[in-house]
């Protein structure tokens, strides 16, 4: 495909409605998009005991707010990203670091991954954490 035809075919496909913007969302465009790759993940998912949550980095040069670089990385440049995991590989819940909002909601901001913790309330499930917060483990345990 020619450049130019690609340009003209991503003018107009288009993930968000652009008129319902959310300021505090920086992903806002690809919201819709990892909404429904969550959603078909839980659905196709074979339950297991063992699940695993750690963080994963992809890779991204370009010019970006939710951009990190970590020292000490394989990948230095790029989005962070939370993840839960089966033993085999399955990406069965992700979200996007994107950095502190100053109108977030400082109750969460103490309770650092209960976004991913919450999911697994209430289920009987082996959680392997490799880094970790005081309060996360509190909640997670209680």
């Amino acid at each position: 495909m020619r450049r130019d035809r690609f340009v003209q075919i991503m003018k107009y496909m288009h993930c968000a409605d652009n008129t319902k913007i959310n300021p505090n969302d920086k992903l806002f465009k690809l919201c819709p998009l990892l909404d429904k790759l969550k959603k078909k993940f839980i659905e196709n998912w074979k339950a297991e005991k063992c699940l695993d949550y750690d963080e994963c980095m992809i890779a991204y040069f370009g010019r970006h707010s939710c951009k990190q670089f970590i020292r000490g990385k394989p990948i230095r440049f790029g989005y962070k990203v939370w993840c839960i995991n089966t033993p085999d590989g399955y990406l069965l819940n992700f979200d996007v670091y994107q950095e502190r909002n100053p109108n977030s909601n400082s109750h969460y901001e103490e309770e650092f991954g209960k976004a991913a913790a919450s999911m697994l309330d209430e289920l009987y499930y082996y959680i392997f954490i490799k880094m970790s917060s005081y309060m996360l483990c509190i909640y997670i345990l209680y």
